[in-house]
């Protein structure tokens, strides 16, 4: 290194953030240690995975940060770093993998120190050992405050196990918690993830009277005490789940107790078990269908419709049955001629349902079908869904943005509103104004803002957001964007400041993108609000107590890879269906989501400016961040999640 290049080096040294609280006279023999390089544009700088053993300094240019997964297809650039900036340093520091893959942006020059140079550094100028722990720690500190809790070790607090049995297990397992003690009327309740609100709110719906002071964990510490202080907790896991023997209550503010006491001993039992028998399956849905010689009841489970077993109901039971549930949903007993909707809510042990009934004149009589919903589990954490760890942090990213509007779209049924309610979830902070527009409201979420539909006295979609508009919301959840109107509402409000979160019925990502151009609205509009758009479908998850190994046949892996999910040359085992006890002999158990994600970057928008076609639009998106289904779906696949055939049908429901 030349005089000249060694007084430049050094100077730009000083102004770096590890060097600036050095000694001018140290740091030219700091500069003498130190390596230059220059990465060509577009030169892949390191890999995510790749040992750590070198800190980088941007010296000139910039440096793109990158998530990248093979197995989906994914890649997504986290952040920019320009001159002064430092990377590397944590993998270097701990010794661990590269987190990200990092790539020059441009022609870039970089100052590069290695591990052994920069202990030998240290060693000579403590101050650079100090600067980087500072550095450190503000970052500690950033993290934790983003999080709302600093984390504690659990060896360090008091536990009560008798505590720890007043939450139902169900909850506690999904959200990660563990209330530990009771104290001066206040309740510590240990969490991998403090700010998730949800569960927090779930535990003081249950224990009243109590403050709820939530400490954060971290989840290596949480399953070891869980371990440590298995012999104390309840055995039986699935202690939450309903079972038959437990009392369903009734709740309604707007009924008398006296239409509550119409009807016979056994038409309230035969409903009460219809019902609780819903429940325990775990269906969406019940459908309760006259017939010529009977009623034939139908629970939906895991997206299918199977009959229930036992004992036909007859036929002469059905009005009575229909009239016991319209009076629960306070409809009106007389009509039988028109379809009616209503809602019941009930409680079943510490669980909280809301049915919506729907009525339907039909030949033999009315049909009525109860949609389950549980309002304990109204937001779901966005990892339940959303598998594929780097997908599930990206889909964060998009929902954490300011303003812009995320779509989700996808059929009937498809999930569109459980992913919209996480994604609220992931926003639902005291600091921040929630409000949503549906039709109907499906959960009442606590300190959140919802509206219903009402077009017979002019409450559209449109005029609830327009009026929205000036309630100075953050965050705006719009349950379906229908027409040009709440579209274009919906585009300006991502504009002037807010997240909108909507859904579609499209088939796929892109498709959005053409059935917003249908609509009416302006390519610019759409591509200066557009954030991402989130498509998806459910198949049937594997039972992972039965599902066994197997080899597909050149048949399924012919038709696998003609809807590119898998290679002709796939050479590995897939699960299979076998069937037990836990599944009911299905062979699956629940269902799970099958994503496709678009990320809106700057290629795309000038291609939806440009007015392209799809296949230009595509060609853009798969320069940027883009998961298509097809790989998604392969996996879910190689991970023994689902199998071809559930696969197969919903590719093919997208040709």
């Amino acid at each position: 290194m030349s005089d000249a290049q060694l007084e430049q080096v050094t100077r730009f040294l000083g102004h770096v953030s590890l060097f600036e609280n050095v000694k001018p006279e140290y740091l030219p023999s700091i500069a003498k240690r130190v390596e230059e390089r220059v990465f060509a544009r577009g030169q892949i700088i390191f890999n995510e995975g790749e040992p750590g053993d070198t800190l980088y300094i941007v010296k000139a240019g910039s440096v793109g940060v990158f998530l990248v997964d093979a197995k989906v297809g994914l890649r997504f650039e986290l952040a920019r770093l320009r001159s002064g900036q430092v990377f590397g340093e944590m993998a270097m520091l701990t010794e661990q993998p590269r987190g990200a893959t990092c790539q020059a942006m441009e022609p870039t020059e970089c100052i590069l120190i290695s591990r052994p140079t920069f202990m030998a550094i240290v060693e000579r100028v403590p101050q650079v050992a100090l600067s980087v722990a500072e550095v450190l720690a503000n970052r500690v500190d950033q993290l934790n405050r983003e999080r709302g809790q600093t984390k504690v070790e659990l060896s360090e607090l008091r536990f009560d196990p008798d505590v720890y049995r007043m939450i139902p297990g169900r909850i506690l397992e999904r959200h990660k918690m563990i209330p530990l003690s009771i104290q001066n009327g206040i309740m510590s309740v240990a969490c991998v993830d403090a700010t998730d609100l949800t569960g927090l709110d779930e535990i003081r719906r249950i224990v009243r009277g109590v403050e709820i002071r939530p400490v954060t964990v971290g989840e290596a510490d949480y399953l070891q005490f869980l371990r440590q202080h298995a012999t104390q907790l309840p055995q039986d896991t699935q202690r939450a789940k309903v079972r038959r023997s437990e009392p369903i209550q009734w709740v309604s503010d707007d009924i008398k107790e006296t239409k509550l006491e119409s009807g016979s001993d056994d038409i309230k039992i035969l409903v009460d078990m219809l019902v609780s028998q819903g429940i325990e399956l775990e269906a969406s849905d019940i459908h309760i269908e006259p017939e010529l010689e009977q009623v034939n009841v139908r629970y939906r489970v895991s997206g299918l419709l199977q009959r229930r077993q036992g004992q036909p109901i007859p036929r002469a039971y059905h009005r009575a049955l229909a009239s016991r549930i319209k009076v629960l949903a306070d409809l009106d007993i007389s009509e039988r001629r028109r379809p009616q909707d209503g809602r019941i809510t009930l409680k079943m042990g510490q669980r909280q349902y809301d049915l919506r009934v729907s009525t339907m004149p039909t030949h033999e009589g009315e049909k009525i079908v109860l949609r389950i919903l549980d309002t304990a589990a109204a937001i779901q954490p966005i990892e339940r869904l959303i598998l594929a760890d780097k997908v599930c942090r990206v889909v964060k990213q998009l929902v954490q943005r300011p303003h812009g509007v995320v779509f989700v779209c996808g059929p009937t049924g498809s999930g569109k509103t459980t992913t919209l309610y996480s994604a609220v979830g992931l926003r639902r902070r005291e600091d921040t104004n929630i409000v949503t527009v549906e039709d109907p409201v499906e959960y009442n979420l606590p300190g959140i803002t919802q509206v219903s539909v009402n077009p017979e006295i002019g409450l559209k979609f449109a005029s609830i957001l327009r009026s929205f508009l000036r309630q100075d919301p953050n965050v705006i959840l719009v349950g379906e964007t229908r027409d040009a109107e709440t579209g274009k509402i919906a585009l300006e409000a991502g504009l002037t400041g807010h997240l909108v979160l909507t859904s579609l019925h499209t088939n796929d990502a892109l498709g959005s993108i053409q059935r917003l151009r249908e609509m009416g609205l302006e390519d610019y509009a759409i591509a200066a609000s557009l954030v991402g758009v989130i498509s998806q479908r459910l198949v049937r998850r594997l039972c992972p107590m039965c599902a066994k190994e197997d080899q597909p046949s050149p048949h399924v892996l012919e038709q696998l890879a003609m809807i590119d999910v898998l290679s002709r040359d796939f050479k590995g085992g897939l699960k299979k269906v076998v069937g037990c006890e836990t599944c009911g002999g299905t062979g699956y158990r629940g269902r799970v989501g099958v994503y496709e994600l678009l990320v809106a970057d700057d290629n795309l928008r000038q291609e939806i400016i440009a007015g392209s076609a799809q296949f230009k639009l595509r060609e853009a998106a798969l320069k940027g961040a883009f998961v298509p289904m097809e790989r998604y779906s392969h996996y879910l696949l190689t991970q023994g999640l689902t199998t071809p055939e559930e696969l197969l049908a919903i590719h093919a429901g997208k040709s």
